[in-house]
């Protein structure tokens, strides 16, 4: 830009001087035009003047008056070569301080046109520092976007690899479980009919809820008086060797022995039924194998901080009756409902009164 600026201001002083230098050369051809024509004149003159003096007179008064006329001539003459001389002077002078006055506006206006070229260079410099500033800012930009790009692409690139692995593991994995399946179906069939003939077994088996709760219960699987099989015990008496007065931490968390006479927890039967519907079976044998028995078809307990209240039963059927029951909160000896009855029986139960049936 600033090479441009300077080119043309070289070009306008270049026209200017050369204007100056015609205009001069005018002036020098004008005055040169001039003075020969008065050279020309001069020498007609003197000429004229050499023919007069070499012409014999006639007489003395026509001598006279051409000597006259002839000094009036030269009079003359040297009367228009001064005004011609000082009439040159003076446009010699009005030419030189036109000249000079045209070469100060040239000066002033070379001058004025240098100032505005600079001004206009400094602007343009200062936008073109901005703009390179600005282009500066925007390739650093980019150059950093192109390395967060290069970055992602790096990490799409191992992330395909990475599916690439995976979709092969799985393929594998697919074909060794088609293998798996297709050779484990016999192994299979056999597992389902060795758990059918042993869920038709009573004895003890691992229960796990849906919260993860196990315990060890003991399944009666005799189709108990054809109430059907897989029921699971929470209490079983038939010797007497157990001691059922206990306080109300063991009738939590249970006693006794499973595979024998125990009590299962009131803890374990309100998890055992949190995982859906149950019934409930008494079941009472005598010696004499007579059989008395209740069956509820909603059992229903509440938690520990209901002190397990009984609160549902549901349909029954058999000859024994408990209703009276419902609604009632489990005592013991040492947490009682309101009645003393558990310390007068020896035990703990869903207790109304003291005179009723218990288990």
């Amino acid at each position: 830009m600033l090479q441009f600026l300077l080119t043309q201001l070289e070009t306008m002083e270049s026209r200017m001087l050369s204007t100056i230098d015609g205009r001069m050369h005018q002036l020098q051809k004008s005055i040169e035009e001039r003075l020969g024509i008065i050279e020309k004149k001069t020498k007609r003159v003197l000429r004229r003047l050499r023919k007069d003096s070499i012409c014999p007179e006639n007489d003395a008064g026509t001598v006279v008056n051409e000597e006259t006329s002839t000094v009036r001539t030269m009079d003359q003459l040297e009367l228009m070569e001064s005004r011609i001389i000082s009439t040159l002077d003076e446009r010699i002078s009005q030419l030189e301080r036109n000249i000079d006055h045209k070469i100060q506006n040239a000066v002033e206006i070379i001058q004025q046109n240098t100032k505005r070229i600079f001004r206009t260079f400094r602007k343009y410099s200062i936008e073109e520092q901005n703009g390179i500033s600005r282009l500066s800012n925007k390739v650093r930009n980019a150059l950093v976007s192109g390395e967060q790009r290069l970055a992602r692409l790096q990490q799409v690139d191992e992330i395909k690899r990475e599916c690439s692995d995976v979709k092969y593991r799985l393929e594998t994995l697919s074909g060794q479980l088609v293998n798996l399946t297709s050779t484990s179906a016999a192994h299979a069939s056999l597992i389902l009919g060795r758990m059918d003939k042993l869920a038709m077994r009573s004895g003890v088996y691992a229960f796990r809820s849906r919260y993860n709760h196990s315990l060890w219960v003991y399944r009666d699987s005799t189709n108990n008086h054809g109430f059907g099989s897989g029921w699971i015990v929470i209490q079983r008496r038939y010797a007497g060797r157990i001691d059922f007065n206990r306080s109300w931490a063991e009738y939590c968390n249970g006693f006794g022995n499973v595979n024998g006479e125990h009590w299962l927890g009131l803890r374990n039967v309100h998890e055992i039924l949190k995982t859906g519907r149950h019934d409930l079976l008494f079941v009472f044998e005598y010696r004499s194998g007579m059989v008395d028995y209740a069956h509820y078809d909603n059992f229903v307990i509440g938690d520990v901080t209901e002190q397990y209240v009984l609160k549902s039963l549901g349909k029954h059927s058999g000859n024994l009756v408990f209703r009276q029951a419902e609604g009632t909160k489990f005592s013991t000896y040492d947490k009682e409902s309101g009645l003393s009855c558990p310390k007068a029986l020896h035990r703990g139960w869903w207790l109304k009164s003291c005179t009723e049936k218990y288990v």
